[in-house]
């Protein structure tokens, strides 16, 4: 039994164990430290809240010590040698010390100024001349979460447990090498779906937006959340947005204003009826009988939407139609929140965690409750 406890898989498992116990501790002190902004626990959610966090942590520990993970497990004959081993063990503390434990206590200050975790924005601005002095600054006053972050990469440190000799079930020839092979190769497809977030049909790679799936409650999702996940996935999408202004702020509603308030609003009583938006993908007015008559003249079939014709006669119906989306991604944020394509889907983005106006909430402030339905698996979108 004692062997099997020192086989470097066991070890592995052991040392990876300990990085989940870090990430919650940060995870805690995450919460201690922004508890008014995140609102008091509830323990009907605590269960949820646990599941999502321990899917993020997974994705995390991937991403920061993936290729400490394959190299732990490379059925070479390496893993013997001392400067091996000695590599490995720096790999883990130096690694985890800074994007496990730092990034996610540095994440504790920084979201009362931002109200989002740090991600890869905030590490474009901070390319200015005083981010080391502010850094310092920030160190000095939460003294208490400098000696937490040393505690952490102590106990890495420790529990890494280097002096361990590390003994495989099969030392020598062919079950070497076929045993090792096998572990390795089902460690590589392990760390690929606790990347992607899952490995079913369905599963596309999990992104920030995917913590409001365990909570309602985009301060707990932030919660819930954890680097280097936040970091490395907003990879791609920092950077500077440069744009012009041509008008001042008092001239801008002259010339254009989204807001449009029609003089007869107040004619029709329209409190307690029922709101119904119909989202459809790859359809255009040429499939609809009503809005292109023409192209169905001749044919027997009238069209390929005769119950949003059936809407359309009986209803308002706007000939002309703009689109802010132009991909599946996009969809709901464009017609939900009137919010246009970016360089990335908005849903990808930290900012998607925030507070926004979108009409479920406004029609929640009506005392309407809303209802989703899709086709697709529950969080494909």
């Amino acid at each position: 039994m004692k062997r099997l406890l020192h086989t470097p898989l066991a070890l592995l498992v052991w040392r990876i164990a300990l990085l989940y116990a870090a990430l919650m501790l940060c995870r805690a002190a995450f919460w201690v430290y922004n508890a008014a902004l995140l609102g008091p626990p509830v323990w009907s959610e605590l269960g949820q809240l646990v599941a999502g966090s321990l899917k993020f942590d997974t994705v995390s520990v991937v991403y920061a010590d993936g290729v400490f993970i394959l190299l732990s497990l490379l059925p070479l004959h390496l893993r013997e040698r001392r400067w091996y081993r000695g590599m490995l063990f720096w790999y883990y503390v130096i690694v985890n010390a800074v994007l496990i434990a730092a990034a996610n206590l540095a994440d504790t200050v920084y979201f009362r100024y931002t109200q989002k975790r740090f991600t890869a924005d905030e590490i474009f601005f901070a390319d200015n001349d005083n981010s080391l002095q502010l850094a310092g600054k920030f160190m000095a006053e939460n003294w208490y979460l400098v000696l937490l972050w040393a505690g952490l990469v102590a106990l890495l440190a420790w529990g890494y447990r280097r002096r361990t000799h590390e003994e495989s079930v099969f030392s020598r020839g062919w079950a070497y090498y076929a045993g090792g092979t096998a572990v390795f190769a089902l460690a590589a497809g392990l760390s690929v779906a606790g990347m992607r977030g899952g490995m079913t049909r369905m599963t596309r790679p999990i992104t920030l937006s995917n913590a409001m799936l365990y909570t309602a409650d985009s301060g707990k999702a932030n919660l819930i959340l954890s680097n280097p996940f936040c970091i490395l996935r907003t990879i791609g999408s920092a950077g500077s947005v440069k744009y012009r202004k041509y008008f001042t702020p008092e001239e801008l509603p002259q010339r254009f204003t989204p807001v449009h308030r029609p003089a007869d609003s107040a004619a029709v009583d329209l409190t307690g009826r029922n709101v119904m938006i119909f989202i459809m993908e790859s359809m255009s007015a040429e499939h609809s009988a009503f809005l292109h008559p023409e192209l169905y003249a001749d044919l027997p079939e009238k069209g390929f939407t005769p119950f949003l014709d059936s809407l359309m006669r009986n209803g308002l119906t706007f000939k002309r139609m703009y689109a802010n989306g132009s991909r599946s991604i996009q969809a709901m944020p464009s017609v939900l929140g009137s919010i246009p394509s970016f360089r990335t889907p908005f849903v990808l983005m930290p900012q998607s965690l925030g507070e926004s106006r979108q009409l479920p909430a406004m029609l929640a402030d009506k005392g309407y409750a809303t209802a989703f339905f899709c086709g697709s698996e529950r969080g494909s979108m």
